[in-house]
């Protein structure tokens, strides 16, 4: 039978403490996040230097010397919002090089599954916009699929369950620069309707950063051995697994370390609720 993918709500009820707990982490704060945040503002630079290499092949009045910027970004999986602030700032600050003639256009999109953790993400950018941007006029912050603004800064949010394989079908052909989706995959089933999508939605030329879990990083949530399997759950803050209420494997045999399986775990911050996601192989992961 097919496992059950997680619940799209299960951030919901700890979305702020696992937002507090996701700013200063070890892992997120300090190897994750700047190792992505690295990849995307080169990405960024690559991409720039691309259209402008392209804009002045094409039309003979382009100013030498001088280049404009003009960047559609997806982030799948934007959680509270950590990536965007360093990754618009990074689009942002571009005005103040000597090189650059303007911004014409930036719009930004985060999708997530979590209505809390959209929340937290709309107060973050909120946050961010309005020292950065003297005029509401230059901007629009919208909780939709629509991007009809005409506004040359646009930032949208969608509440999307990846899971559902036409969840991205809102973004048309062709629609983006740059993808990045940082720790997410591990929570999605079918990576291949994602990847279908992304192939669709992403533009000649652009840029796709993905992260997700190495295996290795969640081999000991998985009871391998165990016809029970994925009843029992680990706990972070316990040296030991312990049986849980979750229903059991309907398969009456026990997975291996090249399955793709179910894994769940108690963090410190989820309230005693086990965080289902899934463990892949490398092999499924090429």
């Amino acid at each position: 039978a097919m496992m059950a993918t997680p619940s799209a709500t299960q951030y919901d009820s700890f979305a702020s403490a696992y937002d507090n707990l996701n700013e200063f982490s070890v892992y997120n704060a300090h190897y994750e996040r700047p190792a992505m945040l690295d990849l995307a503002s080169r990405a960024i630079d690559d991409i720039i230097k691309q259209q402008n290499t392209a804009t002045a092949t094409t039309t003979a009045t382009t100013t030498i010397g001088k280049i404009k910027i003009n960047l559609s970004i997806l982030e799948l999986g934007c959680g509270a919002g950590h990536l965007l602030s360093p990754l618009l700032t990074k689009c942002l600050d571009r005005r103040d090089h000597d090189d650059v003639d303007d911004v014409d256009r930036v719009e930004y999109h985060g999708v997530d599954a979590s209505s809390e953790m959209i929340k937290i993400a709309q107060q973050r950018l909120h946050t961010f916009i309005h020292p950065r941007i003297p005029s509401t006029n230059n901007a629009s912050l919208t909780l939709s699929s629509s991007s009809s603004s005409s506004s040359p800064l646009q930032f949208h949010l969608h509440q999307l369950d990846l899971n559902d394989p036409h969840s991205l079908d809102v973004f048309p052909s062709s629609s983006f620069d740059l993808v990045i989706s940082s720790l997410t995959l591990h929570y999605i089933l079918d990576w291949h309707a994602v990847f279908a999508s992304l192939a669709r939605i992403i533009r000649p030329g652009g840029r796709v950063l993905l992260s997700t879990h190495h295996p290795a990083f969640d081999v000991h949530l998985v009871s391998f051995g165990d016809a029970s399997f994925p009843s029992k759950e680990y706990s972070s803050s316990s040296s030991s697994s312990s049986s849980s209420s979750s229903p059991s494997s309907s398969s009456s045999s026990s997975p291996s370390y090249m399955d793709t399986s179910r894994a769940s775990q108690v963090w410190s911050c989820s309230g005693g609720e086990p965080v289902q996601f899934y463990r892949r192989p490398l092999g499924a992961m090429t």
